[in-house]
């Protein structure tokens, strides 16, 4: 029976307009995403089936059961945190409206989080871009009470902590993404914060405060926090090396303000996803007092392919077979599933970029097939930088990653 018939927030205007909650194979069949493979590919010269292989970036995405998980979180989330502020209680709009010198709260709701943790290049980001895009991000409702005319309800937001860690370049970074992502609707919506953008005096504290009113006053169904560890300087490698002598190491805020802010979000009832690299996500949890107060709703890990017997490695390299943009492919018996492992670490975005690598390789033989010789000859040319941090990695020597994490970062 569709879970259409089974309504546990039937009335609420913020829930009403989502799309059904989801199932497993909802979940899957929404997350799943394949390249269309052009007809006659091997007809075109090679540096057409090149172009097309570009694909591979951003429309081919397998489901992994840590990414069903997250996006069942994503929905408990959002429909949980709405329900605590259904429109036709008069307290949710108290809080809305409430003085400058109320508490700066969403909801009464206590904390709704949950957290994604993985290192870079297994796909954290994109999970999340998959997970959310089942829902709208942006509802208009043209009759919303207590407002005379049309409103709209910001489903969610997904704002990468800048570089510098700044609480003003963060807050800006939540007033484009919200202005963007009103650009869509038309231009019969205003930017909300042009004013403020066009401002060469720029306060974050401020500027927070203005983006917060309007992420209460527009319903904000969820914010996902990325790259959280760009909140703290990263630790010298004498330090990291510290870290294997058990020794603690208290990570250095670059602005104490803008994490106090973070803080005070977790604590007002508006649903927080944060995603990071391992040392970020410890290192907020360490500044937070306790780990609860982001894994409410969920703490995943999102890990690298580290055997060839992996179900979810199989799948995916099934998948990706199809795409060898040569008349002579390589069959999977050739070994290839260890030679990605081995020369990857099991890292997605670093296959993904192998595997073109190799096809480039394969085009100047000419000889239009695809050997295994072609995936070692596209490691060793592109692959210097990163080959340590992947060696590190593959070794699990914690010495050894501590020295070369930071440099995986940069592939």
């Amino acid at each position: 029976m569709s879970n259409e018939v089974f309504n546990p927030y039937a009335g609420n205007l913020l829930i009403d307009k989502l799309p059904p909650i989801p199932n497993a194979l909802t979940i899957l069949e929404h997350q799943k995403s394949l390249p269309q493979i052009p007809d006659n590919i091997l007809e075109y010269p090679s540096e057409i089936r090149l172009h097309y292989l570009q694909d591979l970036w951003d429309k081919f995405w397998i489901p992994s059961h840590t990414g069903s998980r997250v996006a069942e979180s994503i929905d408990l989330m959002i429909r949980h945190g709405y329900k605590c502020r259904n429109v036709s209680d008069p307290k949710t709009w108290s809080i809305i409206f409430g003085s400058p010198s109320a508490p700066k709260v969403v909801s009464n709701n206590s904390t709704i989080a949950g957290s994604l943790v993985g290192i870079p290049g297994v796909g954290k980001s994109k999970l999340i871009a998959k997970a959310l895009s089942y829902y709208p991000q942006v509802i208009k409702h043209t009759n919303f009470p207590n407002i005379l005319n049309e409103h709209y309800q910001m489903v969610w937001q997904s704002v990468e902590v800048p570089g510098s860690g700044k609480s003003a370049d963060f807050a800006l970074e939540l007033m484009r993404r919200w202005d963007e992502s009103l650009r869509v609707q038309g231009d019969s919506v205003q930017s909300k914060f042009e004013r403020t953008l066009a401002s060469s005096n720029r306060d974050g504290g401020t500027m927070f405060d203005e983006w917060l009113q309007a992420a209460k006053s527009h319903f904000l169904g969820l914010l996902h926090l990325d790259e959280v560890q760009n909140f703290f300087d990263i630790p010298s490698l004498k330090q990291r090396q510290m870290t294997i002598k058990n020794e603690k190491i208290a990570p250095k805020i670059k602005d104490d303000k803008l994490l106090k802010n973070i803080l005070n979000l977790t604590n007002s009832g508006l649903p927080i996803l944060i995603s990071g690299t391992p040392d970020g996500i410890n290192f907020i949890t360490s500044r937070l007092s306790t780990s609860q107060r982001i894994s409410t709703f969920g703490y995943n890990e999102l890990l690298r392919y580290e055997s060839p017997d992996d179900r979810e490695y199989q799948v995916f390299l099934n998948q990706l077979m199809k795409y060898q943009y040569v008349k002579t492919p390589l069959m999977d018996t050739d070994g290839l599933a260890g030679l990605l492992l081995q020369l990857t670490g099991g890292i997605k975005r670093l296959i993904i970029s192998l595997w073109i690598e190799a096809h480039k390789c394969a085009y100047t033989r000419a000889q239009d097939n695809l050997l295994l010789e072609d995936f070692k000859t596209a490691e060793r040319i592109n692959f210097k930088i990163i080959r340590p941090a992947i060696h590190a990695i593959e070794s699990g020597n914690p010495k050894l990653i501590t020295q070369y994490l930071d440099l995986l970062q940069k592939a």
